[in-house]
């Protein structure tokens, strides 16, 4: 008897989980981390190239410097910029210098 009462009840939250599980179905976008340790490294606007023909729509980059970024402008690729770590303590302690790095 309970059951039949709530039979439209549960009708609906499963129509409402079946069009959530199509909503989160597709194509996600990629996202790459970009380092510059190594040798032989291509140049930053060839690998913003590659990541632009190749359709990744995300870049972390460990090591942000003026070149990469410059490379970036433009091509409206989201970036995570990580900090490097012998900077992290006094960006921790100095509000002011946190936001003259960002």
């Amino acid at each position: 008897m309970t059951l039949t009462r709530n039979k439209p009840l549960v009708l609906v939250l499963l129509l409402v989980f079946a069009i959530m599980s199509f909503l989160t179905i597709g194509a996600q976008s990629i996202g790459v981390c970009y380092g510059g340790n190594g040798d032989n490294l291509p140049s930053p606007s060839d690998v913003i190239n590659l990541y632009k023909s190749s359709r990744i729509g995300s870049m972390r980059i460990y090591d942000p410097n003026p070149e990469t970024l410059q490379a970036l402008k433009g091509f409206g690729i989201e970036v995570i910029l990580d900090v490097p770590n012998p900077k992290l303590k006094s960006l921790a302690v100095n509000a002011s210098a946190a936001a003259t790095w960002v």
